[in-house]
């Protein structure tokens, strides 16, 4: 439940009568609902072993000032659960002759660039043909080096890619002989 209201008074560590009689130490809150009546929340000093940060919203709290207060009921009793103040909301001004509108800034776009697309699918490319490095070389049984199944997705890559596989081995270099005029 909500609670809007204004301040009156906040006290801490002051005897705190009970509805059967009798008191306890703890806190009172005393503030005018919306209607304007007259109200008052008293609080066990335990109740700020358990939400300390209760204790400092009170405490922040002055006189006059709106607040909303939220509540929920347990068993039988309505315990407050946060307090904040309540700013009154500003009037609305009308703009002042000659002053200047502020120009209109188109918000930035979130959208991904060709080129940071282009980059995210070689990474997601990459990152696939690993996996599929580890599951080709595990069919031989045999325990791979790191070199091994970095080499293997390089070759998978370059095959995705369509592009030509060096790693330096006479094997596997470039045929540059088409390219000699």
């Amino acid at each position: 439940m909500q609670v809007r209201g204004t301040v009156i008074s906040v006290e801490f560590d002051v005897a705190v009568a009970k509805n059967g009689g009798g008191s306890y130490q703890g806190a009172r809150f005393s503030y005018r609902d919306e209607a304007g009546a007259l109200k008052e929340k008293g609080m066990h000093n335990n109740v700020f072993k358990f939400n300390s940060v209760l204790k400092t919203q009170l405490a922040n709290l002055v006189p006059g000032q709106g607040f909303v207060m939220e509540m929920e009921k347990e068993n039988d009793f309505w315990n407050i659960k946060s307090v904040s103040s309540e700013a009154p909301p500003a009037p609305s001004q009308p703009v002042a002759t000659g002053a200047k509108p502020t120009p209109y800034t188109a918000p930035k776009s979130t959208y991904e660039t060709p080129e940071e697309r282009a980059k995210k699918q070689i990474y997601i490319v990459r990152q696939s043909t690993i996996g599929h490095a580890i599951e080709f070389l595990n069919h031989n049984n045999k325990n791979y080096t790191l070199g091994d199944i970095l080499k293997t997705a390089k070759e998978f890559e370059a095959s995705v890619f369509g592009a030509d596989f060096d790693d330096g081995m006479p094997l596997s270099m470039k045929d540059d002989s088409k390219d000699v005029i």
